[in-house]
């Protein structure tokens, strides 16, 4: 397990709320088969999976109290985002066109 301060720039470690999370939206949905690109824990407790084709990628920031906030984007620009709740639809729709 991570520790507190793993950055030498007081990184917090993932909670167990957020990993929970993670893990369980990736059992819950590996059957859609998204583009799983990277994870990683986040500085601030949270745990972040980010999804990737083509030219569009989604991140997925599980929080320390385990609720995902949903940031979408095309290129840099980010084109959408979802604080403090389920996007699932918006995440397919996200990559239709390019998975």
């Amino acid at each position: 397990m991570l520790q507190t301060n793993r950055d030498s720039y007081d990184a917090k470690k993932p909670s167990l709320s957020a990993i929970s999370s993670a893990q369980r939206f990736l059992m819950d949905y590996r059957r859609l088969d998204l583009p799983c690109y990277f994870t990683s824990p986040g500085v601030n407790g949270e745990v972040v999976l980010e999804f990737k084709a083509g030219n569009k990628s989604a991140e997925i920031y599980f929080n320390p109290d385990g609720s995902p906030d949903f940031y979408f984007y095309d290129g840099i620009n980010l084109v959408n985002s979802l604080e403090s709740g389920f996007a699932l639809n918006q995440l397919i729709q996200h990559f239709e066109n390019n998975v």
